[in-house]
């Protein structure tokens, strides 16, 4: 019994970096190549909405849980916090020194996390006013290649071989070592 396409979902020009399903699993939130990020209709295909901001290729991209903000990141070194339903860039945030491939939220969206090629998860309080990074955890000694928040937690898997676990409550990190 071989794998069958249940929707082919399109409007990118370019390759597509980045594809996550909204909590619901209805929607389809894709980043690519060509910039731009586009939210489809999981059932339909069809292109419900975009966002245009990011000066480089979308490489990441996260929703909070009830659906109301996306994050996003890219090759600009930029996370970009945008309003959903108005397609309206909330915040822009710096702090990377390099391309930015992996962002996460938390589920109520007070916490946006973000990992880097220049070896950094740069963590932002989306309650504060300032723009720059809250903290800025510098254990990777490569890029960081993927991120998960959980409600104590942000687990970043890295191009050096290792999972690091964050946990942000007690100020303690774990590593793992894959090779």
């Amino acid at each position: 019994m071989g794998a069958r396409v249940l929707q082919q979902i399109g409007g990118h020009t370019g390759s597509v970096n980045t594809a996550i399903f909204d909590t619901t699993g209805d929607y389809v939130v894709s980043g690519g190549q060509d910039k731009r990020i586009l939210l489809s209709n999981a059932n339909t295909g069809r292109q419900v909405q975009s966002y245009d901001g990011h000066g480089w290729a979308v490489q990441g991209v996260a929703i909070n849980q009830d659906g109301s903000q996306l994050a996003s990141c890219g090759g600009d070194r930029m996370v970009f916090v945008w309003d959903i339903s108005t397609a309206q860039i909330k915040r822009k945030l710096t702090g990377h020194q390099q391309r930015v491939d992996c962002v996460a939220t938390s589920k109520d969206g007070s916490i946006v996390a973000s990992g880097s090629f220049d070896k950094t998860v740069c963590i932002w309080d989306m309650r504060a006013a300032p723009r720059s990074p809250l903290q800025v955890l510098k254990e990777s000694k490569d890029g960081v290649a993927s991120l998960v928040m959980t409600d104590s937690e942000i687990i970043a898997g890295s191009i050096d071989n290792c999972v690091r676990t964050y946990d942000i409550r007690m100020a303690r990190v774990i590593e793992d070592s894959l090779g």
